[in-house]
């Protein structure tokens, strides 16, 4: 620039240095605050300098001080001091620094120093706090639980791993401790790399709220606010690769690194189909636990917990077997929440299927009959089932109709009617309409009681 800078000075600017990178693409220059990733202008970025380094003094060619403001001084340096990259990104990653891309800027390594060092002689019996309180938040699944641990264990130690699952606790009374486990969880893997929202929140138009998020707490989620954009939630749990848009800033395809973890007291939170890969469940339906205990829960929090789970994790022994990327277990408590996103009906018909009740004591349902016996019981249904309700509860748990021929007795001539099939139904697709037509007037059988529950129906036809 044709200018001397004292020594003063030049740190001054060194200090600029370890705080900004300059970012050069798109035919522009950005200023990135390494820490917060906030990006500034030119001009923003001057007055901020100005702010909170102050002024250096420059020499002109002529041997003449000047003062001069250390943003713009810095803004067009030369110097191998000033970190200059084309691209920001905030990408997870087991390689050093030194080892990574020096064309772009990856914030993990940043980042990840606001991880808690961990304990390293660490041992499961000293996070018992913690895996008791995880045991009363399962209702005592250690399957659950065990899941929850290899997950966050995985994530620590293979920090580039996407995990195509999120983790959702539901406990039927509020206050139990769910949400408090955000407060370890952000010390753990970084204050600013966990965060939390409202299910509302996760609806906007706009993805800010995920972003450099790694592990992202939605809490107390009710069904209305993300029946509508489920389908776009589960991409954002599997997907490696997703598309990003800023409030204010053009969309983007980034690398998918944020992790769920929800929080609800509605069974119906996510509407989870049968067997539903993506969502492990943890389902409370205990007492609150007394004040004291979350007294020392916090204490603990606040205390030694963090380093020492850190240190677990760190050191963890995953099983035989263990791959991140299957689907999460399905647990009491996951097909639990899994019927009762089905709705209302859903839960009233497979009830009655499995207890061989009226209107389903038989093994072929003409749906339209069948509904109209369900409205006629007493059941307080909230809506009354129709042909297109109950079609779509049965599709879910026997699979598609079947177009069976029945025979009509008074016409004596065999007609093609859509039908379910509920049990034995490979049998009666082999049946004569006749066979078919006795069983529907006389509930008469010609092949015996099958001992298996809907879920093993249901598992046949997916």
């Amino acid at each position: 620039m044709g200018l001397s800078i004292d020594a003063e000075s030049r740190e001054i600017l060194r200090y600029i240095s370890k705080d900004f990178v300059m970012l050069t693409a798109n035919g522009e220059q950005r200023a990135v605050h390494i820490e917060s990733g906030d990006i500034f202008g030119q001009k923003g970025f001057v007055k901020y300098c100005g702010k909170h380094y102050g002024g250096i003094i420059i020499i002109n060619a002529d041997g003449k001080e000047e003062r001069a403001e250390s943003g713009a001084i810095w803004w067009n340096w030369e110097d191998p001091l000033q970190r200059v990259a084309r691209r920001l990104v905030m990408e997870p990653t087991a390689k050093s620094e030194a080892e990574d891309n020096p064309e772009v800027f990856n914030l993990w390594h940043q980042r990840k120093k606001t991880m808690v060092p961990p304990k390293l002689d660490a041992t499961l019996e000293d996070i018992k706090p913690l895996t008791d309180h995880l045991m009363y938040l399962a209702d005592g699944d250690e399957v659950v639980v065990m899941y929850f641990l290899n997950w966050l264990a995985t994530l620590h130690q293979r920090p580039e791993i996407k995990i195509p699952s999120a983790i959702l606790f539901y406990s039927k009374l509020g206050g139990v401790g769910k949400s408090m486990l955000h407060k370890l969880l952000a010390a753990v893997f970084g204050p600013c790399m966990v965060g939390t929202c409202s299910g509302r929140a996760l609806t906007k138009s706009f993805d800010d709220v995920t972003e450099h998020k790694r592990i992202l707490f939605i809490n107390e989620m009710a069904r209305s606010e993300k029946a509508d954009g489920y389908e776009n939630f589960k991409n954002m749990i599997s997907e490696e690769q997703v598309s990003f848009e800023g409030k204010g800033r053009a969309a983007k395809d980034i690398v998918n690194i944020t992790h769920y973890i929800v929080t609800t007291n509605n069974k119906d939170a996510l509407p989870l189909m049968q067997n539903d890969r993506r969502v492990a469940v943890f389902m409370c339906n205990a007492e609150r636990q007394p004040d004291a205990y979350y007294r020392k829960m916090h204490a603990w929090m606040e205390g030694p917990g963090p380093a020492l789970v850190a240190g677990v994790l760190a050191q963890w022994q995953f099983p035989a077997g263990w791959d991140p990327h299957t689907p999460v277990p399905q647990t009491a408590a996951a097909k639990a929440m899994q019927d009762a996103a089905q709705g209302e009906l859903y839960g009233v018909a497979k009830e009655m299927i499995e207890q061989r009740r009226e209107p389903f004591d038989k093994d072929i349902i003409v749906v339209g009959e069948a509904a109209t016996k369900l409205n006629n019981m007493g059941l307080a249904l909230t809506k009354p089932a129709n042909i297109t309700s109950l079609g779509k509860v049965l599709k879910v748990l026997c699979g598609e109709p079947e177009p069976l021929r029945i025979l009509k007795e008074e016409t004596g001539k065999s007609m093609p009617l859509n039908v379910y099939l509920i049990r034995n139904a490979e049998q009666w697709k082999a049946a004569s309409p006749e066979q078919r037509m006795n069983h529907l007037d006389t509930g008469v059988r010609l092949f015996p009681v099958q001992d298996q529950s809907v879920e093993s129906e249901v598992a046949n036809h997916e």
